[in-house]
């Protein structure tokens, strides 16, 4: 009976929950050189309460959007290794009678759903926790095909209490190509310097005035009487 009474809670209490929320997306600056930009999603969800050994999936998308706060559009790139990495964690979820036990992974899948990548799980308790998309070289990220569609999954590692809702955070980072606007055109160049028209004589040596010529001394005679 107490049981049912419990799932009967965490049933009403659900009722107060998101069933997902949505990622903003800030992109760095255009590269001079053209090619995708590095873009970085940030999704902050609270999961609903759970029973221990549950797990709540909730999903996420990055394959197009806007660029928050500039209103540009973007695509999650398709060249190779547009998936680049990220963190993910979140804060703990605490009653007077202690601390959740809660774990966190993440799922980056196809457009086909045909790949994915699974991270590890990253367990949060009574201190907020933080992990890396790709925390080991033995299961590095794909390169191919791209990835953009998310799924963050929290488990309820609880003993014998149910879970009241973590506070998950995660952070992609990602290349998209992104809709800058062109810049403005370049200044136009200075005209160049007039030049000396061919065939104009140049000025006889003797017509240049000279300063040795007039800053010599003048010699004066002078007559002396005779005896």
């Amino acid at each position: 009976a107490s049981q049912i009474m419990l799932r009967a809670v965490l049933l009403l209490s659900l009722l107060g929950f998101a069933r997902g929320c949505r990622p903003t997306v800030t992109c760095d600056e255009a590269s001079p050189v053209g090619g995708p930009s590095v873009c970085h999603a940030t999704w902050v969800c609270t999961f609903q309460p759970t029973v221990p050994g549950a797990s709540t999936p909730l999903k996420f998308y990055i394959d197009k959007g806007v660029v928050d706060g500039t209103g540009l559009l973007f695509n999650f790139s398709r060249a190779p290794g547009s998936l680049i990495g990220g963190t993910y964690g979140g804060t703990p979820s605490c009653t007077p009678a202690g601390c959740d036990t809660n774990e966190i992974s993440l799922t980056f899948q196809s457009e086909d759903l045909q790949a994915s990548y699974t991270t590890g799980e990253c367990e949060v308790g009574d201190t907020p926790a933080k992990c890396n998309i790709e925390s080991t070289r033995k299961n590095p990220i794909p390169s191919t095909p791209p990835l953009p569609f998310v799924t963050a999954r929290v488990r309820c590692a609880n003993q014998v209490l149910p879970c009241i809702g973590m506070k998950a955070t995660v952070v992609v980072d990602f290349k998209a190509d992104v809709a800058w606007p062109e810049p403005p055109p370049s200044p136009p160049s200075p005209p160049p310097a007039p030049s000396t028209p061919e065939g104009t004589p140049s000025a006889p040596p003797w017509a240049t005035p000279s300063s040795t010529s007039a800053s010599a001394p003048i010699t004066q005679y002078t007559t002396c009487p005779s005896v």
